[in-house]
């Protein structure tokens, strides 16, 4: 097996996948919380082995072959307590994936978690690009994904273990990270995730596949403004909420 360091951020600690954790992952994992954006594969209701199975059978043959490298997130404060997990994989279209238990979401863990991870993936391991899935409904994953200067791929049909809906991938190159790593300051990180935003909701626009989903529109156009974006188009909040069907 490649080595898989370990990673300490201001409040949290990334340690290599091992067998152990399966214990905790069976604990934590089993929530409707945590699950229902997960891909179907995932099994729901969730075995008793299940976490047991997955990490012995799959994750750690998989690290031993160098296609996927994963880790536990532990709280700095107090290593023993797990909070989730973060992985990356080998996978066109599918190179990172994360869950968080949901005492602990809300507090901004996994964009520090991502930061770091996103290093390993484009300095250390040197890969051009990463893409990662989504479901449509999944906003607090979108928002990290949007905060990071991702931008959407494409949408296609998906399923889930909360059923099928639209899967969306989104993808950032490693030149993206080392110019935006490079320009990153209070001052510009703003106008960076308002871009980001802007141009997310064009190609959602122009790809027609907006349909009547307002709420996410709503969160997304936080503020009334109108800009133009990488299409050339103008929006306005308004204009945009009204042309939706009720």
């Amino acid at each position: 097996m490649n080595r898989i360091p370990t990673f300490t951020t201001a409040r949290l600690q990334l340690t290599p996948l091992q067998l152990s954790d399966a214990a905790a992952i069976q604990q934590l994992f089993p929530q409707w919380e945590v699950v229902r954006y997960l891909d179907s594969r995932v099994p729901w209701p969730y075995p008793d082995d299940g976490a047991l199975t997955y990490v012995r059978d799959l994750a750690l043959p998989a690290m031993a072959r160098g296609e996927e490298w994963h880790w536990m997130i532990r709280l700095v404060q107090n290593p023993l307590q797990c909070i989730g997990s973060v992985s990356l994989h080998d996978t066109p279209g599918n190179h990172r994936g994360f869950w968080l238990a949901p005492q602990w979401q809300g507090k901004g863990y996994m964009r520090e978690v991502c930061e770091v991870i996103n290093r390993f993936w484009f300095d250390t391991l040197n890969r051009p690009t990463l893409q990662v899935p989504k479901a449509v409904s999944n906003l607090a994953s979108r928002r990290i994904s949007l905060r990071e200067g991702m931008h959407l791929l494409h949408v296609q049909p998906g399923n889930f273990v909360s059923g099928p809906m639209p899967q969306e991938t989104w993808e950032l190159t490693q030149d993206e990270w080392r110019k935006r790593r490079g320009d990153a300051s209070p001052a510009t990180q703003p106008a960076g995730e308002l871009e980001a935003t802007l141009h997310y909701l064009e190609q959602r626009l122009l790809q027609q596949d907006v349909r009547s989903n307002t709420a996410l529109l709503s969160t997304l156009l936080a503020d009334d403004f109108m800009e133009i974006g990488a299409s050339g188009k103008a929006w306005h909040k308004a204009d945009v909420l009204s042309s939706l069907p009720v």
